[in-house]
């Protein structure tokens, strides 16, 4: 199965919103500004440009490196530039400085126009398979060269061991757990294969097939493949299907975007329910990168009656891009830039909602692919319902940066996202929302027809009553 360029699933630019009604709400504000005062055009310059929107506008960029080892590697960059002109090199070696902040909401995106340019011209190739990263191994899921085969293990591509290019990869692409990037890379893994070594093919490929090795050269194909576990659940942004006869519903939500559809989607949703007389609702939030928390509250507010905030806190760091974003709320704009703006605090308890009539019990699916907004709703979920997570731990921090700012380098036109919020959701935790009950995907359910890890959750739901 051949997809075009799956690089927009690298960075989810759909990002966190909170509740706070005066605090403008994700989407509001300009789409893409770009900072007034540029520097000299040319590579020195674009490096120039990210440390100075990275410095005014991030809450706290240098939480996890020094910014003086952070400034040092900048300098470092400038001497492994020997082109202003070539862009994907700029890319491979500043790419990794930003990733480097350990946000993954503050990212140096892929040149994706400029290589789907050279798509168009057939001047690129890439890897003929799809990939899944598991247990530290690459594994084929699927293939489009008859001598890859599902389940072969990768150990070197031209002659570069499986283990260092999985390394460098992963250096570029912004995450804060690791879970959440592999997912990311797996996804992305063919077309980052030319980003970062520009090689197309024919590929010299070493791998592993039960206890015998064996070396396969195999010719490039024209479009990405996208890895193993996005082909399942992350295809539909919106669903609604019921399993065991009716008695369970289950809303399949991949985004918070798209106000109108996702309302209609909750409109027929909850009609289907009622028709069916579902004892049981299952929100499967497993493939849900975020989008606009609002929608997250009126999915909550459906099936419960009670009080309730996504997040516990939200700070905001003071710029000129914030300032003209946030132009409704003079508290900010009196705040000197570079100071933190206090946009909301929630003092009251975490007091249980109660389920609306009709339903008997409700639980929600998390994965390593849950993010932003989608942590947001998980984390409000267990906060202030009874309703039971079930799965993994959300790929996204529970306490974390985000709702990005979106610029423009000057000379390379790459796109910088950088966090300019705070989000608290969870006091004291330091990881992503943890499920009630972790049930993990296992390799085997990668290569079966159907959702196999589903079918677990579903039987130990019905098992429990």
């Amino acid at each position: 199965m051949t997809k075009k360029l799956a690089f927009f699933l690298i960075i989810p630019v759909l990002l966190c919103c909170r509740k706070a009604e005066d605090v403008p709400q994700q989407g509001q504000g300009k789409k893409t500004p770009v900072l007034q005062k540029t520097p000299p055009l040319g590579a020195q310059g674009d490096l120039k440009f990210l440390l100075d929107t990275i410095e005014a506008n991030h809450p706290a960029p240098f939480t996890h490196i020094p910014r003086k080892e952070f400034v040092s590697m900048l300098r470092n960059a400038q001497g492994l530039l020997a082109s202003d002109k070539d862009i994907i090199r700029f890319w491979q070696v500043v790419a990794p400085l930003v990733a480097s902040l350990k946000d993954a909401h503050t990212a140096l995106l892929p040149p994706v126009a400029l290589l789907r340019s050279m798509v168009r011209q057939r001047k690129v190739s890439f890897l003929p398979f799809s990939s899944l990263l598991w247990g530290g191994k690459l594994t084929v899921h699927s293939s489009l060269c008859p001598k890859l085969k599902p389940r072969d293990v990768i150990l070197s591509i031209n002659g570069v061991p499986t283990a260092s290019l999985v390394a460098r990869m992963m250096s570029t692409i912004s995450y804060e757990r690791r879970e959440y990037g592999e997912v990311l890379l797996e996804n992305a893994f063919a077309g980052l294969f030319y980003l970062i070594t520009t090689e197309k093919g024919p590929f010299r490929i070493t791998l592993s097939r039960g206890n015998s090795t064996h070396r396969v050269l195999a010719q490039g194909v024209e479009n990405t493949m996208r890895g193993g576990r996005m082909l399942g659940g992350a295809m539909n942004p919106l669903g609604c299907t019921f399993h065991r006869k009716g008695r369970i519903a289950r809303l399949q939500i991949n985004t918070f975007s798209g106000k109108p559809e996702f309302l209609a989607f909750l409109d027929r949703s909850m009609a289907a329910i009622a028709r069916r007389r579902s004892e049981i609702v299952i929100l499967d939030l497993r493939w849900n990168t975020g989008g606009d928390s609002r929608l997250g509250d009126l999915l909550l507010s459906r099936f419960f009656t009670g009080n309730f905030v996504q997040n516990l806190k939200v700070d905001i760091k003071v710029s000129a891009l914030t300032k003209q974003r946030y132009r409704s709320l003079p508290g900010l704009v009196a705040t000197p830039a570079g100071e933190m703006y206090h946009a909301f605090s929630y003092l009251g308890p975490l007091k249980k909602m109660r389920l609306k009539k009709g339903i008997a019990q409700m639980y929600l699916l998390t994965g390593s692919h849950t993010f932003s907004s989608g942590v947001m709703f998980a984390a409000a979920f267990r906060n202030f319902t009874d309703g039971r997570i079930l799965g993994e731990e959300t790929g996204g921090l529970a306490n974390h940066f985000g709702d990005m700012l979106r610029v423009v380098l000057p000379h390379s036109k790459l796109v910088l996202t950088v966090s300019h919020k705070r989000f608290v959701t969870m006091f004291g935790e330091t990881g992503g929302v943890k499920p009630h009950e972790l049930i993990i995907p296992a390799l085997d359910d990668y290569f079966q027809d159907g959702d196999p890890l589903l079918e677990r959750i579903l039987s130990k739901i019905l098992g429990s009553r």
